[in-house]
C-alpha cells in the first residue's frame, strides 16, 4: 500500500529540507525485540514552543492503541515503526503524529488519539538512536522521546494493512 502522507526532511535548525518520499512499502518489516513496559508515571515533556522541525502526519483519528515499535537498519536510514491497533469505536484512518525537535539530539513523537501500550523495544546498537522513552500519557496523547546519538533528518508517513506510522531517520 502506498503512504497516506509525504514529510520533508528536517535537521533541529528550522532552515533544513527538501521534499521527500514518505517510506514506500516494499520495505520489509524487521523484527523487535522486547523491553519491560513503559512506566506508569510520565516526566515532564518540553513545552512546545522550543521545538524546530515540526512536522504534523495523519488525519486526526481517535481511538486507536499503540501496539509495538519495531526498528530496522536500511541503508542509509533507521526505520522506526510504531504498528498501531484501532479499538472499538475508533474514529479516521490514522491518528495525529507531530514529529519534532527540542535540541538537535532529541526528538519528541507525539501521537493524538491513541492509548500507549506495551514496549519501546529495544533500538539496533551502535545506530542514531540511543534510547526511546514514553514521556507523557494525558486525554489520548501519547508522546516519546527520541534520544539521538547524532542529529539527523528525518521522512515519515503512515502506511494502512494494518495501520502504521513509519519514520525514517537519516
Amino acid at each position: 500500500p502506498a503512504p497516506t502522507a509525504t514529510a520533508t526532511h528536517h535537521t533541529p535548525a528550522a532552515a533544513a529540507g527538501g521534499a521527500a518520499p514518505a517510506p514506500t512499502a516494499s520495505a520489509p518489516a524487521h523484527p523487535s525485540t522486547s523491553a519491560p513496559a513503559h512506566p506508569s508515571t510520565s516526566a515532564p515533556a518540553p513545552t512546545t514552543g522550543s521545538l524546530t522541525g515540526t512536522q504534523t502526519f495523519g488525519s486526526n483519528g481517535t481511538g486507536f492503541q499503540l501496539k509495538d515499535i519495531r526498528y530496522g537498519i536500511h541503508p542509509g536510514d533507521l526505520r522506526v515503526v510504531f504498528d498501531l491497533g484501532m479499538l472499538s469505536g475508533s474514529s479516521g484512518t490514522s491518528p495525529r503524529a507531530v514529529v519534532a525537535f527540542s535540541d538537535p539530539q532529541t526528538m519528541l513523537i507525539t501521537f493524538s488519539g491513541v492509548i500507549p501500550a506495551g514496549s519501546t523495544g529495544s533500538p539496533p546498537p551502535g545506530g542514531a538512536i540511543a534510547s526511546v522513552t514514553l514521556v507523557s500519557t494525558k486525554g489520548g496523547t501519547a508522546q516519546y522521546r527520541v534520544k539521538l546519538t547524532k542529529a539527523v533528518t528525518f521522512s515519515g508517513g503512515y502506511l494502512t494493512g494494518p495501520v502504521r506510522f513509519v519514520l525514517d531517520l537519516h
